[in-house]
């Protein structure tokens, strides 16, 4: 079945690589895939093979979720025969509800128990309460019947769906699945790699470290000052006070702004993706804690300093850290000693093995593919459960 098939996703390049790295498979299978995002990602979109149409309301999933709803419906002329999601956002899957089409959703990160969510239970149960309120208020006024189960008011699952859920992660790094959703099916780390030709992204020696300081996208303030001291604090340890050491690129989600210009050993791309172009040449990585990057790391066989942000940052550090391919760099502790210290750990502390071997294990995984079969199982009318497997689909069956 040649389907028409309408992805959504949140805006940051952790959800929309991934993702359009499945698009991109199910446009090789011959079906219609067009993504519907923030115009930011357009040239993303559409140089990795699909079809885009910009919405908005997308950065903030619990805010303005009636608007990006109508926006939504909206966008869809015609109606698709399925829509992906994005598990934070809700209107996706509502508009998929009020059309009578089945959704699958996506999740590029671990979903952490409810006991280990920021702040205490008490408090997380109120603003579920609250917030399962507003989905509701919305359902009702789209004549949708209220949520029957209280998983879909958790921030990264307002949008699951009970046909098909795609995590996006490692099995090394998912840990305990008891805490998933009965829909869930791990996948691996998903990516889009539809940039070979970047001749300019490369390192240019073969006698001297080669670095990649890699940054979030989340435009989250906290986060922003804690990457730009270890950004500073690479560029002044290799660049300025040990350029004879190390080659280093900078991957940012911005242009090198500074007026003073970079070091000659240090060089700077706001351009994506480009993890897979710069990774297999690296010997080590300092990065965030997000799980994309992580996976990437992990993909190319490349040990990591890690500094976690915040989010499930600490546990996907800490997983890392028990597979013996990285340390950890408390973000309170970051300077440029401190970094060159752990970096020439992973050089000699035998991280650099484990790292790939662990990049062999793991390019046994086909996460495009698997999830590409997975979408076309939905489409042929099957939903998918933890324990029992691909079944007829009922979308009241779970929750």
């Amino acid at each position: 079945m040649v389907a028409n098939i309408v992805i959504v996703s949140q805006r940051l390049l952790g959800h929309v690589i991934p993702i359009l790295g499945v698009g991109a498979e199910l446009v090789k299978r011959g079906h219609s895939v067009r993504m519907l995002g923030h115009a930011m990602n357009k040239e993303l979109v559409v140089e990795a093979g699909l079809q885009f149409s910009p919405i908005g309301w997308d950065k903030v999933p619990n805010l303005y979720m009636e608007y990006m709803l109508n926006d939504l419906l909206r966008a869809l002329e015609r109606s698709p025969d399925l829509i992906i999601a994005d598990s934070a956002q809700c209107a996706p899957a509502y508009a998929a509800e009020l059309l009578g089409i089945p959704w699958v959703s996506f999740q590029t990160t671990v979903p952490l128990p409810d006991e280990h969510l920021p702040g205490g239970a008490a408090a997380n149960e109120r603003m579920r309460q609250k917030y399962g309120e507003q989905l509701n208020a919305i359902r009702s006024k789209h004549g949708l019947p209220p949520l029957e189960h209280p998983i879909r008011t958790r921030g990264d699952f307002a949008g699951l769906s009970p046909f098909l859920h795609l995590l996006m992660v490692l099995p090394e790094l998912a840990g305990s699945p008891e805490a998933y959703p009965p829909s869930f099916c791990l996948v691996g780390g998903s990516s889009a790699d539809w940039r070979p030709g970047l001749p300019e992204l490369k390192f240019h020696t073969t006698d001297r470290l080669r670095l990649v300081v890699s940054t979030s996208s989340v435009p989250r303030i906290e986060y922003r000052e804690v990457m730009n001291r270890y950004v500073e604090a690479a560029i002044d340890v290799y660049g300025r006070e040990r350029p004879e050491e190390a080659e280093v690129w900078i991957c940012e989600t911005e242009p090198y702004q500074a007026a003073e210009p970079l070091p000659a050993a240090v060089h700077w791309t706001s351009q994506h993706p480009v993890h897979h172009v710069l990774l297999p040449e690296a010997h080590a990585a300092i990065v965030h804690g997000g799980c994309g990057t992580l996976q990437q790391c992990i993909r190319f066989g490349v040990p990591m300093v890690i500094i976690p942000l915040g989010a499930d940052h600490p546990v996907l550090a800490k997983r890392c850290e028990e597979l013996g391919v990285a340390v950890v760099c408390p973000p309170d502790r970051i300077d440029g000693n401190e970094l060159k210290e752990k970096v020439g750990t992973l050089l000699t502390g035998g991280y650099r093995d484990r790292a790939e071997m662990l990049a062999r294990k793991v390019s046994r995984y086909t996460p495009n593919e698997t999830s590409a079969d997975g979408v076309e199982m939905v489409l042929e009318n099957k939903c998918y459960h933890k324990d029992e497997g691909w079944i007829d689909a009922d979308r009241n069956r779970f929750f």
